[in-house]
């Protein structure tokens, strides 16, 4: 799922708001256009849905109008009721376009990573909110069915007719999904036999969702400024759906102390997981460049920034504090090193974490 700046209430400050960014869960969006094959099938191209706004043109095809384009997939999951089925980046193809068609059926949009003119449609929908558990939008009559891996697909299309298009569709007791892709035959099987094994992985009846119980994650080290910095973590965390365990990446720029009154400038990461086997998966969050006053370990404000202009106003627009809490591959060695901080103290074995659509990132070896 994906990462975002979200309205939250800070109680000892006003109401924060924020902004969408890309990260946990989500796919940067790039310009795209629909598909000849979804042209075909759905008659809708993506110049006529705008973010937010249904069609007002109706037509007759596997799913009915309106699209309504989102930008990042928990968007899509507070619609939906589930996280929709996505291409992991490992196949080469990363997210262009995320609709929802009739508030139902999510429909999302893969271009090839090396430059490439095909596309790639996924779909998925739960099946007591359809009239079939048929969602690939293609009616021709040369389906064969097949198995892959444990699960048995119908395949179709692959004739000029459709531009040479391959369509798949398979479901679940819960679940009904499809993907289309006017690629080699191998290709599409590639990527079929992809698809087919996350959803039997994790789109079982209880497939997303967590047992585990997980302790809250504590900091566990001599750095005063990074305990506070987590403090500010769970107050920024709070108003976002819960999870089994937030932990905070913190990329702290510079701070200041007078006595026991701290000032800290930074950018505050969230991240909310749930475990999945070993794996922590990323289910939401957000970053927060922020000013953060406490009193010893206590919160006392919290100035957020929603836009650029805000950030580099808070910032004095210093430019060389700017790149320090910006810094990616710090933030990054963060997230990872606090994940192991917490694995190796409560007694749970995690092995990785992972991002919606990414691959999981192996934690050290002990």
């Amino acid at each position: 799922m994906a990462m975002y700046r979200k309205q939250t209430a800070i109680v000892i400050s006003a109401v924060l708001t924020a902004t969408v960014i890309a990260g946990c869960g989500s796919s940067e969006k790039v310009a795209s256009s629909a598909s000849s094959e979804q042209a075909a099938t759905d008659e809708v191209t993506s110049e006529a849905v705008t973010v937010g706004e249904a069609t007002d043109t109706e037509k007759t095809v596997g799913m009915a109008n309106p699209m309504v384009e989102y930008e990042t997939t928990p968007e899509m999951q507070e619609v939906l009721g589930f996280d929709p089925l996505y291409l992991p980046e490992s196949s080469g193809y990363t997210c262009s376009v995320m609709y929802i068609i009739s508030g139902d059926l999510a429909d999302l949009r893969f271009t090839s990573k090396d430059g490439g003119t095909a596309e790639i449609g996924v779909r998925s929908a739960l099946i007591d909110t359809m009239d079939s558990d048929d969602v690939s939008g293609y009616y021709g009559d040369d389906w064969k069915e097949s198995t892959v891996s444990d699960t048995e697909v119908e395949i179709g299309g692959g004739s000029q007719d459709v531009d040479n298009t391959y369509f798949a569709k398979w479901s679940n007791d819960k679940y009904a999904f499809s993907v289309s892709g006017a690629v080699s035959e191998n290709e599409f099987s590639d990527i079929l036999e992809q698809l087919v094994e996350i959803t039997e992985n994790e789109y079982t009846d209880d497939g997303q969702t967590s047992d585990a119980e997980l302790p809250e994650f504590s900091y566990v080290g001599n750095d005063e400024i990074a305990r506070i910095c987590v403090e500010a973590a769970k107050q920024l965390y709070e108003g976002y759906d819960e999870t089994d365990v937030m932990i905070p990446a913190p990329v702290v720029g510079d701070f200041e102390e007078t006595g026991t009154s701290t000032t800290i400038y930074a950018n505050i990461h969230v991240y909310g997981y749930d475990l999945e086997g070993t794996t922590l998966v990323c289910k939401n969050g957000g970053a927060y460049p922020c000013v953060i006053k406490a009193e010893g370990y206590n919160i006392t404000d919290i100035q957020v920034a929603n836009t650029d202009d805000e950030e580099a106003e808070l910032f004095n627009n210093d430019k060389a504090l700017l790149s320090k809490i910006n810094d990616s591959d710090e933030e990054k060695s963060i997230r990872k090193s606090w994940i192991q901080m917490y694995e190796d103290n409560c007694n749970q074995e995690i092995d990785s974490y992972q991002d919606y659509g990414q691959d999981p990132v192996e934690l050290a070896d002990e």
